[in-house]
């Protein structure tokens, strides 16, 4: 198992931590509707996962192609987090 190094995981909190104030200072909806879901689903479903399978599995990365399942499964069922009886 290859972990990343201590400057690779800094980098992405910080990359982390600036995408999550752009959210927060773009006084946009962050939902997408329509035409734009469409695509998003699709990406996501066609371009997306395949390439992170089978990058992962390429790499040998099998906990980390679990990981990402575990994700997307968890996406999928939990898709109105304001009505999650286990969040309220």
């Amino acid at each position: 198992m290859t972990t990343n190094s201590g400057a690779e995981q800094n980098e992405t909190a910080r990359l982390n931590e600036l995408a999550y104030y752009q959210i927060l200072d773009s006084g946009k909806e962050r939902n997408v509707h329509g035409f734009a879901l469409m695509v998003c689903i699709l990406f996501y479903a066609f371009i997306a996962i395949p390439k992170h399978t089978l990058t992962y599995l390429l790499k040998g990365k099998f906990d980390m192609l679990k990981a990402f399942y575990k994700g997307i499964t968890w996406n999928l069922t939990h898709y109105n987090i304001y009505h999650n009886e286990s969040l309220t």
